[in-house]
């Protein structure tokens, strides 16, 4: 375990207890949205994608800044946001 994975480990929020890359929450800010390309596994599927620590003003996350799928990086629509 590298000591990054150490000092912010992460957890899957697939419901089956098995690893979805797309659904891995962790520390700092998370953004929740819809993937919607077709060629990636996460495809129709809500991803979570980790923006870590630091000042954010939300209003420029909402409007103005690209929030790319983990496994795609193709944009995604956000729709949920939390802090971990």
């Amino acid at each position: 375990m590298s000591s990054t994975e150490a000092m912010y480990p992460q957890t899957s929020l697939h419901g089956n207890g098995s690893s979805c890359p797309w659904r891995i929450v962790r520390k700092g800010f998370n953004v929740e949205g819809l993937c919607r390309n077709i060629h990636c596994p996460g495809y129709g599927q809500m991803v979570i994608v980790n923006k870590g620590f630091g000042e954010y003003d939300f209003a420029r996350v909402i409007l103005e800044q690209h929030i790319l799928c983990p496994i795609c990086n193709h944009e995604i629509y956000p729709t949920k946001y939390g802090l971990n």
